[in-house]
């Protein structure tokens, strides 16, 4: 075989394997991206608990890594209006006659909370975090309410666990050949 012919196949095979990982690339990140809007669905589906401000359900979100990159985000769209108000800070007491979910009541924040909405705490959660693989794929899930574990650990409601024990199986339920 000449010369020639060897590096025109060399070329034609790497622009056939850069094609095909093109392809797969776009496969992944397409199942990837349905299996984030079914985990966000699952979580508004599990929830247990009536929303104050909002902040929490608001601003359930997923992120998918690529390469140890944020390549995708995605929020929920259930609730289609915004908090009434931020976070409840450590130790203040707030009443809302019209809180976000429930009947009139009042609070006292008992997390340390910074001072945005849930959402773009989970944004910027979500942009930050860095244990992921420096290779392949990853999702990550988030609220952007420092408060979601003291729902889970202090009264007893599910925010996201339930959710993250059936990651999992919504995951491969949502796997699917590549489209010939």
């Amino acid at each position: 075989m000449s010369t020639d012919v060897k590096t025109m196949n060399r070329k034609v095979f790497k622009a056939g394997m850069k094609k095909s990982h093109r392809i797969i690339h776009t496969h992944v990140q397409d199942i990837l991206s349905s299996a984030c809007e079914r985990l966000l669905a699952d979580a508004v589906q599990s929830k247990e608990f009536q929303g104050f401000t909002g902040n929490t359900q608001t601003s359930y979100a997923c992120g998918i890594y690529m390469d140890g990159k944020l390549a995708y985000c995605s929020f929920q769209e259930s609730w289609n209006r915004p908090p009434v108000r931020l976070k409840v800070e450590k130790g203040k007491y707030v009443y809302l006659s019209h809180p976000y979910e429930g009947h009139a009541r009042g609070v006292r924040g008992k997390t340390d909370v910074d001072s945005l909405y849930g959402s773009d705490t989970s944004l910027n959660f979500l942009k930050s975090y860095t244990n992921v693989p420096k290779k392949g794929f990853s999702i990550v899930m988030c609220t952007g309410t420092e408060y979601s574990e003291y729902i889970e650990s202090s009264r007893n409601l599910n925010v996201l666990t339930e959710t993250w024990q059936r990651a999992r199986q919504i995951l491969l339920q949502n796997l699917k050949p590549i489209p010939q």
